[in-house]
């Protein structure tokens, strides 16, 4: 009986031992759990506090950064070919009005590349011209070169002749100043060149075929291109060569004299100094 009672009791105290060592060992993983729980916490937090620093130090560095950057632009920035939010001035820069994309220096209204070529001109270039305004592009029409100064032409299209301003016609001259027979300049007061105006002391007319002379100057023989006779008669029609040597009219049939002087026999060509009935005779057919 003393057996089964105190089999009993070690038994109650096995129990009791084994619940004891049970509740224990939860204990110390409860323990182990709040503590690791806890240290995760901790560097969590201090995860999260890290993150904030360096977020916080690369938003410093970026405003840092954009500082310089404005600074720079403020101080040494030019500005590009872009145009840049829509602002017209920067700086001393302008933006130019025509291409709005282009910023220059200077008291213009375009870039170079929209402005007229001339330094002192701040006009537009014209749409038919690479470099120069409707106001400094020579007027001739397909012609893109400036202007002479007080010209509508440039060198090229400008008459040559002294001081004229006027289009060149046909020729280096226009058509005031350009011969009416070729490409030459007019003589002084004529409408023709050296080569095409009669020699005649103080005419303007033009010559007459292969003549030195005009028409109204030449000798009056179809063949001959000498000049007539200087003299103020009108009656003088032929040169020296051609003309009677005791009138100013043609000589004739090969005789120095004209019919009304020369012998009146035929083939003689002796002067009839005598006339007899009408007829003139020479020393040689003079009647006895």
């Amino acid at each position: 009986m003393c057996k089964k009672i105190l089999a009993i009791c070690l038994s109650i105290i096995f129990v009791f031992g084994f619940v004891a060592c049970g509740n224990e060992k939860d204990a110390l993983s409860n323990t182990d759990s709040v503590s690791v729980s806890q240290e995760d916490s901790t560097t969590q937090s201090n995860n999260q506090l890290t993150t904030e620093s360096e977020s916080n130090e690369d938003s410093t560095v970026s405003t840092t950064s954009n500082i310089t950057i404005t600074t720079n632009k403020s101080s040494e920035f030019k500005p590009s070919n872009t145009k840049t939010e829509n602002n017209n001035e920067y700086e001393g820069y302008t933006l130019c009005a025509n291409c709005s994309n282009t910023w220059f220096e200077g008291n213009y209204t375009y870039c170079s590349s929209c402005k007229c070529t001339l330094s002192t001109c701040n006009n537009l270039k014209s749409s038919n011209s690479n470099h120069f305004c409707s106001e400094h592009m020579c007027g001739q029409t397909g012609c893109s070169n400036a202007r002479e100064k007080g010209s509508l032409f440039c060198q090229h299209h400008n008459c040559d002749a002294n001081s004229c301003k006027e289009a060149q016609y046909k020729s280096r001259y226009c058509i005031q100043h350009k011969c009416n027979e070729c490409s030459s300049q007019k003589e002084n007061a004529s409408n023709y060149c050296q080569n095409h105006n009669c020699a005649w002391s103080g005419c303007k007319s033009d010559k007459y075929k292969n003549s030195s002379y005009c028409y109204a100057h030449k000798c009056s023989d179809s063949n001959c291109s000498n000049k007539k006779q200087n003299s103020s008669s009108s009656n003088v029609n032929y040169c020296s060569s051609h003309d009677c040597k005791y009138c100013m009219n043609d000589r004739f049939g090969g005789s120095f004299y004209c019919i009304e002087h020369k012998c009146s026999i035929s083939g003689c060509t002796n002067f009839g100094n005598t006339t007899i009935g009408g007829i003139n005779y020479c020393g040689n057919h003079k009647p006895e």
